[in-house]
């Protein structure tokens, strides 16, 4: 009889593959990555692989789920910070994270690009799904900020979401081909939260005497 496995374990082991996963799919993309590149560098048998990823394609969404975890805007509206220095920072933490520390756009792009994916979209809903809660974040963002009264934004927050989002997984992804330099990142990034400014209209509320 197969030893109990606990739900405790079963979280501690995922998050163990995940690691590894990500570790082959930063070193080696999603088109050359294979599930026995997970297994050389987790240390695991096939079998157990198996039991938390059905493929590699399933692998790779799962990392980026994992992944997207922490990319969500937290925004506070106790913080010292307003809501538009909060959002600001988000976007700045986005960028720093996807183009000073090791990122998957080179992974991500061979992946949206594959037969696979494009040939087998409704397989892998939640990457629409993804991009729906990303959506839904940052309307909820600026709802908070309107809320606040920090915040009166010209157009509706769905409209400024989608915005936001096709412009910075566009930066990053043409920085991730072509370097910083090429791209006048730091330029168009301040170009940016210029228009978003503009868009968002943050008040500045002066403190009461």
């Amino acid at each position: 009889m197969a030893p109990k496995v606990t739900s405790t374990y079963k979280v501690k082991k995922k998050q163990q593959l995940l690691l590894a996963a990500r570790e082959v799919f930063l070193s080696k993309g999603y088109t050359n990555a294979t599930i026995q590149d997970i297994i050389d560098i987790a240390g695991v048998s096939r079998g157990t692989i198996y039991n938390y990823f059905k493929n590699i394609d399933h692998a790779f969404v799962e990392v980026l789920y994992n992944d997207d975890q922490y990319l969500l805007p937290n925004i506070q509206i106790d913080s010292r910070k307003s809501v538009w220095q909060q959002l600001t920072f988000w976007i700045e933490q986005l960028v720093d994270i996807h183009t000073n520390q090791p990122s998957l756009v080179q992974a991500r792009s061979e992946f949206f690009l594959s037969s696979n994916y494009v040939n087998n979209k409704e397989h892998f809903s939640y990457i629409k799904k993804r991009y729906e809660v990303m959506v839904e974040g940052i309307k909820h963002t600026i709802q908070q900020g309107k809320d606040a009264g920090q915040l009166n934004p010209v157009t509706d927050g769905d409209t400024i979401a989608h915005y936001l989002i096709s412009f910075m997984d566009g930066m990053i992804l043409n920085t991730d081909l072509l370097g910083s330099q090429v791209t006048s990142m730091e330029k168009q990034i301040d170009f940016f939260l210029e228009s978003l400014k503009t868009l968002l209209c943050p008040i500045v509320q002066t403190p009461q005497k």
